[in-house]
């Protein structure tokens, strides 16, 4: 039965690592090859796609229709510097459309077909829904929390927001990856941390092809990002390339000339085999390095030290250490006092990266106390947790912190028609229309607000600040129409959400007035001053009381005119007027513009296409078994009608058999190697139908004997019964057991008839008595047999109670008589003693 659970995805460039907390604690799903990552690559054929392990598996001999680190392209526009550096790492050519997204071309089911990089990653998200259902896991009762770099800006965002639609994700939230770390460390070592003193702690995180570090304070109920530095094309990739460049050109000096480079699947051979020795010198001091036939018929070996790697690597150590500096020089700003470095991500096994940054933050070793490839999602799955109703996890707050400075700039009426951004989004507003909105380290979800106080037509734009390299500046675009005050004192109030996404989100937009109105408010008058108390009289004695006490007479009643004079008459309250400010907000209908995302027409077509790939991906798996099926099921009966099931067969049937086998397989090899499903189904139905009858003819001759074997022994309790001497069955009599007795002997003798007759029947041909006859006929036996062995015993006979004689009437009182004089004895008994 599926469980519920809440997902963690560490979704990244090279691999996917899914973690889901169940009720047991947090798992790390294993895919269908029991491995705990699953590369994202996705190769097409003429057929089929093949994604995750498959399409890694595929991909040295696909190379030119497998495509890996396309979410490396999410939200990319134009053609940034780092494009042509990011592009050397694929196998594919590649394209980008009017709209400025990177394009990856392709040839599937036999035509050429671009993907944009929405496209490709909800397909690898379908991929790990499949992954997580193989867990037995309800993919759609479960909430999901996805990890991105704290580095990706709006439109990268939006762009993972729209494959997860295309895939059909139940997304919570994405989450940086930054927060991630911090809560899988904070949240499980809340017993050590102190609820007062804050324990700061640094994280280097160096992936793939990525490279992140930043300072958490960590308390025992929340933790916080204070600082961080990323750089998104700094990984392990560019060490693997270093030594591929030298090898490259080592082997192109002993095969004389031999261009690896320009050898697409001679390169991904080559950098596979770089890359695991990369990883054997983390824990050894050399590694050996072996491609056959990397190039035509040439081989490369060679050996590499881990001093000779240390002495390639310069290159990359030093931009480490460039961000690891100013990151040490903000820690020094905020005056922290560090407790540990802790590392996270594959390449940091590197000896040389960690000395590196033991050096600089000035500790005696980093620690290790988190694991480096699964911290990521352990603590995506839980932030799902915290966010699901189907969990309840301790609290542990986190504040997450924005990357990239916000500014906010707008322009009225005729400003709008004189904008200029050719010199940049800032000089195009004027000084005092421009400002920062939400700044770098900002704490995130944040809401800003801010007034304007015209009233003509405004147009706001939010925008990057500086601009992200490859990406848009403007976010989102707000245009509101003119407005009619009715009171002087008017204001625009806007207020803008940067959500726990990290997105910006228009929250709400008011025409705000305020104005004086003229109220009554009640006069206060001073309260009369207390009368002073009379002083308490002595209280008379008893006897004064007495004496004082009149006799008894009509009381007086006082004239009418004396009560209404006593009852004042209650005095008209005064008001006075006094001028009260008042504000109303009015709510304005305005026009938004958000960028960077795809409508819901185009996520709906995309959708649609996905759809139909893994349909068609469906429908070639079950050809492909139908195929396996027909070709298993010749391979067997040409063994069974001369072996297992030799003697049921018929001789000319043999024939015939064998015949149609053959043909069947000539078929498969020839025609049939590609073919429908439908086809094979047919064929297969008809071997079936054709053998079909021979297995159920063996089946009989195999199971009679054995039913009649079981029947027997159940008779054989019905037999002891009979001579049983056992008090239980004391009271049925010889006459019942008689029953019993015959019935037994019959169905005795009608079973080794039927085993005498199926020693001398045909083998060939279905025996006369099937398993199911043998069956019914015990099932006879037991029905007649069975109410005598369970007859109850008869019930014993009851006493006959004694009729009691009436006693006379005087009885009583000599009993009772009798009764006294004991217990005068009795009493003067104890007297005595």
């Amino acid at each position: 039965m599926s469980q519920l659970a809440s997902i963690g995805i560490d979704f990244g460039s090279q691999r996917s690592v899914i973690a889901a907390a169940l009720k047991g604690g947090v798992k790390v799903l294993d895919n269908e090859g029991s491995h705990r990552e699953t590369q994202n690559v996705i190769g097409f054929t003429v057929e089929e796609r093949f994604i995750g392990e498959q399409g890694a598996l595929q991909q040295k001999s696909n190379f030119k229709n497998s495509v890996a680190f396309f979410n490396r392209f999410l939200g990319l526009h134009g053609e940034p510097t780092f494009r042509a550096e990011e592009t050397k790492w694929l196998t594919v050519p590649t394209s980008i459309n009017d709209s400025g997204k990177t394009l990856f071309e392709v040839n599937y089911l036999g035509q050429k077909t671009t993907f944009t990089p929405e496209q490709l990653t909800g397909s690898m998200l379908n991929k790990l829904k499949h992954v997580i259902a193989h867990n037995d896991i309800n993919v759609q009762a479960s909430n999901f929390c996805i990890s991105v770099p704290a580095y990706y800006t709006e439109s990268e965002r939006k762009a993972l927001i729209d494959a997860c639609k295309i895939a059909e994700i139940p997304l919570e939230r994405l989450l940086n990856e930054t927060t991630a770390i911090a809560i899988n460390y904070g949240l499980f070592r809340k017993a050590d941390l102190d609820a007062e003193k804050p324990r700061h702690v640094v994280f280097v995180d160096f992936g793939h092809s990525k490279f992140s570090a930043f300072v958490g304070s960590f308390y025992k109920e929340k933790a916080q990002v204070l600082a961080q530095v990323n750089e998104r094309n700094l990984g392990a990739r560019d060490i693997d390339w270093l030594l591929f460049e030298k090898f490259a050109t080592q082997f192109e000096k002993q095969s004389g000339g031999l261009n690896v480079r320009k050898n697409l699947k001679g390169k991904l051979r080559l950098l596979e085999a770089i890359e695991k020795a990369r990883k054997v010198l983390s824990a050894n001091s050399e590694a050996p390095i072996n491609v056959e036939y990397l190039v035509e018929d040439e081989d490369f070996n060679t050996l590499i030290k881990r001093e000779d790697f240390e002495q390639m690597i310069p290159p990359v150590l030093n931009q480490i250490q460039q961000q690891l500096e100013f990151l040490f020089s903000q820690i020094q700003n905020l005056k922290l006092q560090i407790h540990s470095v802790e590392i996270v991500g594959g390449a940091t096994r590197i000896p040389a990266v960690q000395r590196l940054i033991e050096k600089i933050f000035k500790v005696e070793q980093v620690s290790r106390t988190l694991n480096a490839s699964e911290s990521i999602s352990r603590g995506c799955a839980m932030m799902a947790a915290m966010k699901s109703p189907n969990f309840k996890v301790t609290e542990y707050k986190i504040e997450d912190c924005n990357y990239y400075p916000v500014r906010v700039g707008w322009l009225y009426g005729q400003q709008l028609s004189q904008q200029d951004q050719s010199q940049g989004l800032v000089r195009c507003f004027p000084e005092k229309q421009c400002k920062v909105l939400f700044d770098q380290n900002n704490a995130i979800p944040s809401i800003k607000s801010f007034a304007l106080l015209k009233t003509e037509p405004i147009e706001i734009t939010l925008f990057y600040d500086p601009v992200p390299e490859g990406f848009q500046a403007i976010l989102q675009q707000i245009r509101v129409p003119p407005q009619n005050p009715k009171h002087q004192e008017h204001s625009t109030k806007i207020k803008i959400l940067l959500n726990h996404n990290g997105l910006l989100q228009l929250e709400e937009i008011v025409l705000q007035e305020e104005f004086m109105e003229e109220v009554k408010v009640p006069i206060e008058k001073p309260k009369p001053a207390e009368q002073p108390k009379p002083a308490e009289q002595p209280k008379p004695t008893a006897d004064a009381q007495q004496q004082q006490q009149p006799q008894a007479a009509e009381p007086q009643q006082p004239a009418p005119e004396a009560v209404q004079q006593e009852q004042p008459k209650p005095e008209e309250p005064q008001f006075e007027i006094k001028q009260k400010k008042k504000t109303i907000q009015t709510q304005i209908n305005c026009e938004t513009t958000s960028l960077n995302s795809l409508s819901k027409k185009e996520i709906d077509h995309l959708f649609q296409q996905e759809c139909e790939m893994q349909n068609q991906d469906k429908l070639v798996h079950e050809t492909h078994f139908k195929k396996n099926q027909l070709e298993a099921y010749i391979y067997a009966w040409r063994e069974n009608v001369n072996g297992k099931y030799a003697q049921h067969v018929r001789p000319d049937l043999k024939a015939q058999i064998l015949k149609e086998l053959d043909v069947q397989y000539e078929w498969l090899y020839g025609d049939g190697q590609k073919t429908t499903k439908r086809e094979y189904s047919d064929r297969y139905d008809k071997l079936v139908q054709l053998c079909g009858p021979i297995v159920t003819i063996a089946d009989e001759f195999r199971l009679v004997p054995e039913t009649i074997q079981q029947v027997l022994q159940y008779t054989s309790n019905y037999e002891g019964f009979v001579t049983s001497q056992e008090q239980q069955y004391a009271h049925i009599t010889p006459e019942e057991r008689q029953v019993v007795a015959n019935e037994v002997s019959a169905f005795k003798l009608w079973c080794n008839q039927v085993l005498d007759g199926l020693s001398k029947a045909d083998k060939t041909v279905r025996f006369t008595t099937s398993v199911q006859q043998i069956q019914t006929k015990y099932n006879e036996f037991r029905d007649k047999c069975q109410p005598v062995v369970t007859k109850p015993k008869p019930e014993p006979p009851k006493e006959d109670k004694k009729v009691e004689e009436p006693q006379p009437q005087n009885q009583p009182q000599e009993n009772e008589a009798n009764n006294n004089n004991n217990n005068n004895n009795n009493n003067s008994k104890m007297e005595t003693e």
